[in-house]
């Protein structure tokens, strides 16, 4: 390399850190992190978009990064994805970090931790569109909190109308069956207050196909089973349903339609480790009138002694709210709640597996996490995973006790302690 000096020396100065996501703490690759020298800049608000770095270095496949033959000085940084490799931020949407207070280079500085976002856009309502029949598709950039949708028409209100939300909760569908008209105007609301309203063209889209389909192939011994319907569930005919295992027929105690009118709940009088659920064709019938085709379905009980309990203690020291979020062993997210100071989950007969959960602080009080901005200087709210894990076992009881460190972003191990019985 070569080293150009700022004066009668070559300047010796260094500094080295990493870039993680502040969302999971995995590194991030080839970001730009630019040092703004503070003698220097102008436009002290808007400095990666007018100035360019008086240092800069691309972070590795780890996230780190190094820059020697530094100058002594006060210095911003900045992290942010160089898209137009100008050496310049473009918009304001790149995922960025940055330091709240400037930095002086000396020889005792420690590595820099940098904790990367992507800023929030505003919340928009992208539209409404008929996708299939009785189904109108409602798609949104944010997570939706609270959606009531409702027809403007208040005719149509005593009609059969039902809301279902995606896994991400940024995309519902409104399900209805009268389609007599061209347009339906809806009007969305939030906590009772309209937000927006939309126009939606109806298309004759004809008879919708209805296919079942079986929730979970293995089924805990106190829960029901549940099969999903492609279309709103209308009615239920028990007699062309039943059980078998090994060969042998087994009566159904309770069949019902959920709270949620996509899906189907139904009670077996026994648990075999193993049986089989059997729908005869126009065993179920959905709000157009159109019957399920006959079909099977494979299932194995969990028994008590499959599953296992855990109780979770979680203790923070901050005079903020917190959130406590656990995911179970697919990733999916099971509990989300907000506390304050301590809280116990206790979570009973779950499946045996690795648990994993997470604190958000949440200062702004929203019940869930926001991110940074930079234009407003404001980092990201700050979320702590626990790094130990929670691992569940068949027929065990688990108490675990959680300290976290809410003073910043933790990706080391934490403090716990533990015990488990039998």
């Amino acid at each position: 390399k070569y080293v150009f000096s700022t004066g009668d020396y070559i300047d010796s100065l260094e500094l080295s850190g990493s870039v993680r996501d502040i969302n999971d703490g995995e590194p991030v690759e080839k970001i730009m992190v630019g040092l703004y020298d503070f003698k220097t800049i102008k436009g002290k608000d808007s400095i990666p978009f007018n100035n360019l770095p008086t240092y800069y270095a691309y972070t590795d496949e780890n996230g780190r990064f190094s820059l020697s033959n530094m100058k002594y000085s006060d210095f911003l940084v900045v992290a942010f994805e160089d898209a137009r490799g100008n050496f310049k931020m473009a918009s304001g949407k790149e995922k960025v970090a940055f330091t709240n207070d400037t930095i002086t280079t000396s020889l005792d500085l420690g590595p820099l931790k940098l904790m990367a976002f992507d800023p929030q856009s505003p919340d928009r309502f992208y539209g409404a569109r008929h996708s299939g029949r009785g189904q109108i598709q409602l798609s949104f950039n944010y997570t939706l909190k609270n959606l009531e949708v409702e027809y403007l028409d208040t005719s149509l209100q005593k009609e059969f109308h039902f809301l279902s939300f995606n896994k991400e909760k940024d995309t519902a569908n409104f399900w209805f069956n009268k389609g007599e008209k061209d347009t339906v105007t809806l009007v969305l609301k939030a906590d009772s207050q309209i937000v927006d309203t939309s126009i939606v063209s109806l298309k004759d889209y004809g008879d919708a196909n209805f296919t079942l389909k079986a929730k979970y192939k293995e089924v805990k011994f106190n829960e029901p089973i549940y099969v999903k319907g492609s279309t709103p569930i209308k009615a239920i005919h028990d007699s062309l349903i039943y059980m078998v295992s090994n060969k042998d027929t087994l009566e159904i105690s309770n069949t019902s339609i959920d709270n949620n009118p996509l899906q189907l709940a139904l009670k077996p009088a026994s648990r075999p480790k193993q049986y089989s659920l059997i729908f005869k064709e126009g065993a179920i019938e959905n709000i157009f009138g159109k019957k399920s085709d006959s079909a099977q379905f494979d299932f194995s009980s969990l028994a008590k002694a499959d599953l296992g309990n855990l109780n979770f203690t979680v203790k923070v020291d901050s005079t903020f709210p917190m959130v406590l979020q656990i995911f179970n062993p697919e990733k999916q997210k099971i509990i989300d709640t907000t506390f304050k100071e301590t809280i116990t989950i206790k979570m009973r007969y779950m499946k045996a597996g690795i648990y994993e959960a997470r604190v958000i602080v949440d200062e702004d009080g929203n019940g869930k996490w926001t991110t940074g901005s930079y234009f407003d200087k404001r980092q990201p709210e700050r979320n702590i995973e626990y790094l130990d894990k929670a691992e569940i076992r068949a027929n065990w009881d688990l108490d675990l006790e959680w300290r976290p460190n809410v003073s910043e972003p933790q990706f080391s191990k934490p403090k716990e302690s533990r015990s488990a019985k039998n």
